[in-house]
Parts: C-alpha cells; structure tokens; sequence
C-alpha cells in the first residue's frame, strides 16, 4: 500500500525547471548585512502581498467562464462583457504576478552548468546577469509601457474586439506596475548575490555600482530624451567603427541565438533573458526606439489574448486536485486492482500519470507526489531501480502532450493555429506515447520477472472469484442495449455454471455410486451458495 504522503512538506525543487524556494518569504540569512538585509526582506514581503492580492483576480474570471457557459449554453443569452472581463482580468493576474514569481524562484531557468558551480560561482554570475540583463530590460519596458498605458488613460483608448468597446487603460496599467514590481524584487534579488558571493567580491561590486548606474542613466537618456544625453552620435561612431552597422540581419539573428544559449545554460531566467535579447538585438538591427515600443506592443497583445485566461485556471484546478489527495488514492485504487499483475506498479504509475496529464495539464507538485510515494512502494516491492525511475519520469512528461494541455494553449496563440485544433492532434500522440511506455514496461518485464515482481501476499487485498466477470459487467454498463444483452447472458450462464457444477458433479457421482450398489453421497448444501446471490 502506499504511505500518506504530506504534500506540504515536501521538497519540490527542480533544479532543471525551476528553482521553487521553499523558504518563508522575507527571511534572509542573518550574517547578511544589516541594510542589505532590512532591504531585500522588505522587498520581498511587498511581492508576498502583491502575489495574494493578485490571486484575488481569478475569482472574476472563474465567475465569467463560469456564467458564460450556463448563459450561452442553457439559456442561449451569450454576453459580451464576460470575454472582456476574463481576458483583461487574467492578463492583469499574469504581470502582476511576475514579481511575486521571481520572490518565488519558480520563473522557468535550464541551470545544466549553472547546478555544477559553487555558491560563490553561482551568485557572481546572477549578479552579472542581473546587472547586464535583466535591470535594462526592465528599466526600458517600465518606461516605454508606462508611456503606452498614459497615452491610453489620455485618449481613453478602448477595446475594438467587441461592440461593449471596453475601457484598454485599466489593464494596461499592469505592464508598468508589474515592470516596477520585477524592478523591485531584482534589488532583492540583486542584494542576495552580494551577500552569497562573499565579502571581497561583495565589495568590488558595491564600489563598481556607482559606475553602473550612471553609465545606466547615460544609456537610458540618450535613447528617451537625445537632447539631455547627446550619446547618439558617439554611440553611431563607435558602431561604425568597429564595422558592427555592417553586420547583415540574419548574421546578428545567429549571434542573438548564441547568446540566448549562453544564457539559458548558465542559468538566467529565460523569460528575462529573452526580453534582454529582444531589446538590445532588434535595437542593432532595426533601431531603438521603434523597437521598444514595438516588443511593448505585443506584451499587450500577449496578455490581452483571451485564449491564455486558461492558463490559471488550469493551475488553480491542477492545485486543487493536488490538495485534494485524489493523486494517492486513484494510485492505491489502481495498485490493488493490479496486484496479481507482473508490473502492477509500472502500469499503475502510467495509467495515474495519463488520467492527471488529462485532467490538469501541468508537470507540478502532483507528479513529484506520484513519484515519490510510487518509488517507495516499488523499493519495497523490489522493483528494478532503474525501470522504475524511468516510468515515473516518462509519465510525468505527458502533462504537455495529452490535452488539454498548458502548452499547447500558450502555442496557439504564437503559431496562430486554433487551440482545439492543437488538442485533436496531440491527442491520439498523447494516448500513443502513454500506451507505449506502459507496454514497454511489461514487455521488460515479461523478458526479465525480476524487474517488475508480483505483490507479496500480504500486499494483495481480497477479492471475490468472479473478480473479471463483475468488472465487465460494469463496463457493460457503458455499452448499447444489444451489447449489455449479449455481456449480461454471458455473466449469467458464468455465474450459473460455477453455481450449481457442485451440483453436477453429485448427480454424476450418484449415478455411479447407484450402478455399482452404494449409496449416493449426500447432497450439497444449498446454504453456501447464498453468499453468491
């Protein structure tokens, strides 16, 4: 059987997804200094309350879903303002929370050299990607969507997407206030780099700050405001010079991916890093200004994409069937109905890993769960290590594949290919791909018993005799009428047959017994067959 498992106490890190800080927000280590300290635990608190505050926003759009449905569907009075509502609110929600994400660690990072180093190799680097990426990108995009979000306020800009015309500047007032948030949390961020790098590094970096910002300030204000900052002209000269204006698109599009890959492996956010690489590479090659307000427009038009307001939702319904505990109980249901099954376990961790792929779409916590309670049961059970391993990582993989799938809906959108379409194409490859580890794995098992092993006796609960003919009697239960006749004759004669053979089996004796002169044997107790009926 499995153990209970106490989903709030375990540790969920994954350090090739996302680095899931479990401690309490706005605890710092207290040999910090005491103003870095003060500092980055206040900036974090201020994030704390930002991301409760903003999980407030599901409600409306769980409210608008829901009353849209009934609405269009039982009383054919579809709305308009329930598209608007949900798309603006679950856009709000997804900036807003950007902070909190980042206080979080769980913004999505690919660390395979960044894991390997030190603690002090670790935080120079973020310290230096902090510094060269993530603080002008941001600082860029607060400035450029805090001027789009006014230019609405001033002209009350409204939607065109439906004839309510609802007000854009309320939402778009998100990117700005989530810009600041980022900004904020990177200071923390930032100040907890310091202090992992140790005292001499902390120092060289405080005293090159001051440099930073300024040369920051020069680069901010000589792209917004030319006329305080002349550093155009330099800036043209120096490109110039070293032949870099020269350089063709498609070879800074190579240089870009290169970059971006340097990135990524080391262990920056990747969302960040792509935001960086928009700004500075599209600036090279297309000019700045037009781009910043360009890569700002399509935030808006990202976040305002009806399409991904499923996104939380499916999060918050991943989270409550997680919390729910129906993970460990389907896996102990599963489990016993397989017991007498070489391979019980394998297919019990594939069949749960399909049906939670299917219902919440993400890889999160409920598959850690999976795998941990499933990898001790299949220790105890002496499972092959290996095989088994491999069977709870397979099926943790499918969340992205079977539908309705996370990916797939934020894949829509960017491809422009209808989201319904993409789930009835993943489908059939979802099932395909499940059905096929799970055959691998009894196939295994078949060539080799001891990688999978029948459950000890103890570990087999009690079943009736006529445990496979109940069960399709009840999947008759799904099939037409001609087919619930023909199963429920079959069942009957089955059950009639293992019924009475005692009673076969005495006339044929009796007969024999009466030819040979001796008295038949007595006649079976109609008693025990009452159990059965």
């Amino acid at each position: 059987m499995v153990d209970k498992i106490d989903s709030g106490g375990l540790d969920i890190t994954d350090e090739l997804i996302a680095e899931r800080r479990s401690g309490k927000p706005g605890q710092t280590p207290e040999d910090m200094t005491p103003w870095m300290r003060t500092v980055a635990g206040r900036i974090d608190v201020i994030n704390l309350w930002v991301g409760r505050i903003t999980c407030l926003l599901l409600l409306p759009v769980i409210f608008a879903m829901v009353y849209e449905v009934v609405a269009r569907k039982l009383f054919i009075a579809p709305t308009l303002w329930a598209y608007e509502v949900s798309r603006m609110f679950a856009g709000t929600l997804f900036m807003l929370g950007a902070g909190y994400a980042l206080m979080r660690g769980v913004h999505i990072r690919a660390d395979f050299l960044y894991r390997h180093w030190p603690v002090r190799t670790q935080a120079t680097v973020d310290a230096l990607l902090y510094l060269i990426f993530y603080f002008p990108a941001m600082l860029f995009f607060f400035w450029v969507s805090a001027d789009y979000t006014a230019g609405a306020w001033i002209s009350g800009e409204r939607s065109m997407d439906t004839t309510m015309m609802a007000p854009l500047a309320p939402a778009r007032t998100a990117m700005p206030l989530g810009a600041f948030f980022l900004i904020l949390q990177g200071i923390s961020e930032l100040l907890k780099s310091f202090h992992n790098m140790g005292p001499a590094r902390q120092r060289r970096f405080l005293m090159a700050m001051p440099v930073y910002v300024v040369l920051l300030a020069v680069i901010f204000l000589g792209t917004f405001a030319p006329q305080t900052a002349p550093v155009g002209e330099f800036w043209s000269t120096v490109i110039s010079g070293t032949g870099l204006s020269g350089i063709a698109p498609e070879w800074i599009g190579v240089i870009m991916i290169g970059v971006m890959l340097f990135a990524i492996f080391v262990g920056f956010p990747i969302s960040f890093t792509l935001v960086f690489l928009g700004f500075t590479f599209g600036a090279w090659g297309f000019g700045g200004k037009l781009v910043f307000y360009l890569q700002t427009f399509q935030f808006n038009n990202v976040m305002l994409e009806q399409t991904l307001a499923a996104v939380p939702l499916f999060v918050f319904m991943g989270i409550l069937m997680e919390q729910a505990g129906l993970m460990e109980r389907l896996f102990a249901a599963v489990q016993l109905m397989l017991s007498r099954t070489r391979g019980a376990l394998y297919l019990a961790v594939m069949f749960v890993s399909t049906i939670f792929a299917a219902a919440t779409g993400i890889v999160g916590a409920s598959v850690t769960i999976l795998g941990i309670m499933a990898a001790k049961t299949m220790n105890r059970s002496g499972y092959n290590v290996r095989l088994a391993a491999g069977t709870i990582t397979a099926g943790g993989t499918l969340g992205i594949l079977i539908p309705p799938s996370i990916m797939l809906v934020v894949m829509g959108p960017v491809l422009e290919v209808p989201v319904t379409d993409l789930f009835a194409a993943a489908i059939v490859p979802g099932i395909l791909l499940a059905s096929l580890y799970a055959a691998y794995a009894l196939f295994r098992c078949w060539l080799d018993p001891a990688l999978g092993p029948i459950l000890p006796p103890e570990a087999q609960p009690r079943t009736s005799p006529y445990y496979w003919l109940e069960a399709v009697t009840v999947l008759s239960l799904y099939a037409g009428p001609n087919q619930q006749d023909s199963i429920s004759r079959i069942s009957g004669t089955s059950f009639s047959w293992d019924s009475y053979r005692p009673r076969l089996w005495w006339h044929l004796r009796s007969a024999r017994f009466s030819s040979a002169g001796r008295h038949p044997p007595r006649v079976p107790d109609a008693g025990r067959l009452a159990p059965l009926f």
